[in-house]
């Protein structure tokens, strides 16, 4: 039972890591969008 658990945990924090890779990208692209592209409808 206690092998389970550590795969269990390897396995949760490695996916948990690869969502928080996942959401910080797609953060980024939303503050890189709306401050940086050129075809914006907001007048800088």
């Amino acid at each position: 039972m206690t092998n389970f658990k550590n795969v269990w945990a390897i396995y949760n924090a490695e996916t948990n890591l690869e969502n928080f890779i996942s959401g910080f990208r797609l953060g980024a692209k939303f503050v890189y969008d709306t401050f940086f592209d050129k075809d914006s409808d907001i007048e800088k």
